[in-house]
């Protein structure tokens, strides 16, 4: 058997891909995503009880966190209109009311009610500017959520389409089948592992899905260059 040296898989440059690892690491978590993304197909059988299920729940709820982060936004800054806009009515109401029980009961009304109303008249058009402003971004935030949501929804549908993980009895061992060929290695999908354990067997593709199959089937516990 042939064994050559490897201290990462590169599953950024391979299509069609097929593999078996009982643990993932971050990094190769999110390469296969990435990947998924792209519509690159992927079947992932795996025991990993963290990043597996992170994998599978991405197909749907891929973006979600960034969605309800916008949402938030949009909220927060309709929340700011209402009440500039509710501002905006309510000072000139206030200033109405006020003004008549000044000039009448204050005996120097006539040096009170116009710096009064001039501070009125200033406060009114600031706040509508500000009411403006706000309504603009607040357009502006709608705007972007929508974009956001149909561009991670596209996304979204696509890692659905393209990604599929089958949780797996305990095994040991990794096997990868990509569209340029397929091979096996005792080491699990993870930087840290590859690194220590950098041997790896090619293996006829044919062999490799028959592999991957008997594993997913728990009928192959740990793969070995005998199998």
């Amino acid at each position: 058997m042939e064994y050559r040296v490897v201290d990462s898989v590169p599953i950024n440059r391979m299509s069609d891909i097929v593999l078996a690892t009982p643990k993932l690491d971050e990094e190769y978590a999110n390469a296969l995503l990435l990947r998924a993304a792209s519509g690159v197909k992927i079947k992932l059988v795996t025991c990993d009880r963290e990043w597996g299920p992170w994998l599978d729940n991405q197909r749907r709820s891929y973006g979600l966190v960034e969605e309800n982060i916008a949402k938030r936004g949009v909220e927060k800054c309709r929340g700011k209109a209402i009440t500039l806009s509710r501002l905006s009515i309510l000072i000139p109401f206030i200033v109405v009311v006020l003004m008549p029980v000044t000039y009448l009961r204050l005996p120097i009304h006539l040096l009170v009610v116009p710096p009064m109303a001039a501070l009125a008249v200033a406060l009114l058009v600031e706040l509508r500017k500000l009411s403006r402003d706000a309504r603009i971004e607040l357009q502006l935030k709608v705007e972007g959520l929508e974009r956001l949501k149909i561009e991670i929804g596209t996304v979204r549908e696509e890692i659905r389409r393209s990604l599929e993980v089958v949780q797996a009895p305990i095994f040991t061992g990794t096997v990868v089948v990509h569209s340029e060929g397929a091979f096996f290695t005792s080491a699990d999908l993870t930087t840290v592992s590859l690194k220590t354990l950098s041997a790896y067997q090619e293996l006829k593709k044919e062999d490799g899905l028959d592999l991957i199959r008997a594993i997913g089937e728990g009928k192959v516990k740990e793969i070995s260059s005998a199998q």
